[in-house]
C-alpha cells in the first residue's frame, strides 16, 4: 500500500510541476534508434516532463528535431521523432536542449509534411492520431542496462532491439542411434550392427545493423553440414553413408524484421552446397560362404535446398528455430570395385530444428 501511495505522489507532483509552453531543459541523449526515430534522454518525470508533450530538440545554430514523448520514468524519457531536421546531431551523448510547444496535426501527405495547426496537448491520446507518420522501426532502440529505470518503468522490456547484435551462430540438428540384430531361422549366424543417422549443421549468420534499407530484410549464412548414416537389410548387408558440404545461403524475412524478440520471425532460404560423400556397402547372408566382401566408393556433392522456417529470439540474443527445406543433392561416385561410374540423386523435404546465439 506505501509503494502504491509513493506512486500516486510522484506522478501528483508531476503533474503539478509540468513544464509550460515554451518552458526549456538541457539534455543529454541517452541512447537512439537506428532509424533515429526513437530517442532516449536523461531527463523524465522528475524534470517536469509528461507523457504527450511535444518539444523542438535544438543546439546553438538552431533547430535539431521535433518529437513527442511517448513513455516516462522518473529519470528518463523516450521520445518519438516525427520532424527531423538535422540527424548529425541525434547521436548517443549529444547535449542539446528542449522546447516545449503546443502539439501540431501533420499532413499525411508524406511529401508535403505541412504544419496544419495546433492543436490543444489536452486532446491529444497518441502521437498517430495527429496524423504523425511513425516510421517503421521506431521501436527499434536497445537500452542501456539501467536498473532503475527497468524497474520503474519496465521500458526494457517493451522496446527492445537485435539490431546491434548482427552476428549469430547456430546449430541444426537430427539424430538417432539404435543396435540391430538379424537373426534367421536355419540356425546360420546373427548379424549385429550399430546403426544411426545423424545431421548436424552449424553454421554463422550475418545480418545489417540498419533496417531503413530493402536488402536489410537479408541475412547471411554460412554452413557446414555433417551427415552420418547406416542401415540394415533382412539379409545383414550393411550400409554406411559418410557426407560432408560447406554452404553459403541466403534468408529472406518477408514480414518481421530478425531484429525483433518475442515474435515468431518466418522466414525463407536458400542454400548451395559443395562437398564429398563416401558409401560403404558390405554383404550379407546373399553372399555365398567365404565370399564376404565390402567396397567404400567415394564422391562429390553438389546440393540445393529452398525453405521455409519460423525463429524465435530473447532479449539476450538467444533463439530457437525450426526449418522445413526441400533437399536436391547429387553424388558422383567414382568407380567401384567392378569399374563402374554411379550418379546417385537425393530429392525430398526434410525439417531441422536448433538452436542459436546472437552476439
Amino acid at each position: 500500500m506505501r509503494k502504491i501511495i509513493s506512486m500516486f505522489l510522484m506522478f501528483a507532483t508531476a503533474n503539478a510541476f509540468a513544464l509550460e509552453i515554451d518552458e526549456k531543459l538541457t539534455l543529454r541523449i541517452v541512447n537512439t534508434s537506428e532509424t533515429k526515430k526513437t530517442v532516449l534522454i536523461n531527463r523524465g518525470i522528475e524534470d517536469g516532463l509528461a507523457q504527450n508533450d511535444h518539444a523542438k530538440f535544438y543546439i546553438s545554430t538552431g533547430v535539431v528535431a521535433r518529437g513527442v514523448c511517448i513513455k516516462l520514468s522518473p529519470t528518463r524519457s523516450v521520445w518519438s521523432v516525427y520532424r527531423l531536421v538535422n540527424a548529425d546531431f541525434i547521436r548517443n551523448d549529444q547535449v542539446m536542449k528542449l522546447k516545449i510547444t503546443p502539439a501540431v496535426k501533420i499532413t499525411k501527405d508524406e511529401s508535403r509534411m505541412l504544419v496544419e495547426d495546433d492543436t490543444s496537448s489536452s486532446t491529444v491520446k497518441d502521437p498517430r492520431d495527429l496524423g504523425i507518420p511513425l516510421a517503421e522501426g521506431a521501436n527499434d532502440l536497445t537500452f542501456e542496462q539501467n536498473a532503475r529505470v527497468a524497474r520503474d518503468t519496465k521500458l526494457e522490456d517493451e522496446i527492445v532491439s537485435l539490431l546491434p547484435m548482427n552476428r549469430e551462430v547456430f546449430g541444426l540438428f537430427q539424430y538417432g542411434a539404435m543396435s540391430e540384430k538379424v537373426s534367421p531361422d536355419n540356425n546360420l549366424d546373427d548379424y549385429v550392427k550399430d546403426v544411426n543417422n545423424l545431421l548436424l549443421r552449424v553454421g554463422g549468420e550475418l545480418y545489417f545493423k540498419e533496417e531503413e534499407k530493402w536488402y536489410t530484410r537479408l541475412s547471411f549464412a554460412f554452413t557446414f553440414t555433417l551427415e552420418r548414416k547406416s542401415i540394415q537389410s533382412y539379409q545383414g548387408a550393411n550400409i554406411e553413408e559418410t557426407n560432408n558440404e560447406f554452404g553459403f545461403g541466403v534468408n529472406i524475412f518477408p514480414f518481421t524484421r530478425p531484429s525483433k524478440t518475442h515474435e515468431i520471425i518466418h522466414y525463407f532460404n536458400y542454400t548451395f552446397s559443395l562437398g564429398t560423400s563416401s558409401s560403404a556397402y558390405q554383404t550379407g547372408s546373399e553372399a555365398s560362404v567365404g565370399s564376404d566382401a565390402s567396397d567404400v566408393v567415394d564422391g562429390s556433392v553438389l546440393a540445393n535446398s529452398f525453405g521455409y522456417g519460423m525463429r524465435y529470439y530473447t532479449r539476450r540474443g538467444y533463439g530457437a528455430r525450426i526449418e522445413l527445406s526441400y533437399y536436391l543433392r547429387g553424388d558422383e561416385f567414382a568407380a567401384d570395385s567392378a569399374n563402374t561410374n554411379w550418379i546417385r540423386t537425393t530429392i525430398g523435404p526434410r525439417v531441422l530444428m536448433g538452436i542459436s546465439k546472437r552476439f
